[in-house]
Formats: C-alpha cells, sequence, structure tokens
C-alpha cells in the first residue's frame, strides 16, 4: 500500500443496540435491533487505491456513573469498567506473567480493505 494523506470520515451516530445488549433476542445468526451502516465517500480516491475502513466507537460510559444513594461514592474499580472508561487507567500484574490493562476511550474494529475499481 503506499501512504496516503486522504482521510474520510462519517458522521457520528448515536444510540442502538448490539446482540449482547439483550441475549433473548439474538438468535445467533442475525444480530437484533439497530445495526449500524455508513456510506463511505470514496470520490477523493483513485482507482486502485485501497482504502482501510476502521469503525471506532466510544462505548459503556454510563458504566462509571453510580446510582443515585449508593455507598460508598467512589469512582469505578473494576479492571473492566476503567479500561472501557477511563484513558488514565493502567494495571500490571505483579504475577510475573506481564499482563496488564490499559485504559481507552475508543475501540476500533477490525479493518476492511476496499479497493477502488471505478
Amino acid at each position: 500500500y503506499r501512504n496516503s494523506a486522504k482521510t474520510i470520515s462519517s458522521p457520528s451516530q448515536k444510540g442502538g443496540k448490539t446482540r449482547w445488549n439483550d441475549a433473548s433476542e439474538f438468535n445467533g445468526i442475525a444480530p437484533p435491533g439497530t445495526v449500524f451502516s455508513a456510506v463511505v465517500d470514496l470520490s477523493r480516491f483513485s482507482v486502485g487505491d485501497r482504502v482501510a475502513v476502521f469503525a471506532v466507537s466510544k462505548v459503556d460510559q454510563s458504566w462509571k456513573k453510580q446510582p443515585d444513594g449508593v455507598q460508598p461514592n467512589v469512582m469505578p474499580q473494576s479492571h473492566v469498567v476503567n479500561a472501557r472508561t477511563n484513558p488514565d487507567w493502567f494495571h500490571q500484574s505483579k504475577s510475573g506473567n506481564n499482563k496488564l490493562i490499559r485504559g481507552r476511550l475508543h475501540w476500533m474494529s477490525v479493518p476492511i480493505t476496499l479497493k477502488v475499481v471505478r
């Protein structure tokens, strides 16, 4: 692939469900409810160009908010909540296996590559 400064993006989309929203709605084949989609404008690319396309998502931000009246009123303690909501989170296992958890806000899909043909 040749290096290119061309970038594209699609409008932000909020809300919707995934197959993990309610397991009883998922039949193992078709995802339930909303499926996000976007039109990718490739007009800035030339025939033969290869374009990597990623979905980027900011997820589970409500996990870091405690319901009213919960005591003690502290920030989330679990690795899973911090990994998905706290970009400053870092934890390294002391057991010598070098496993670490680093938090982030944005999660990227596995890319697909499009080849412009016309």
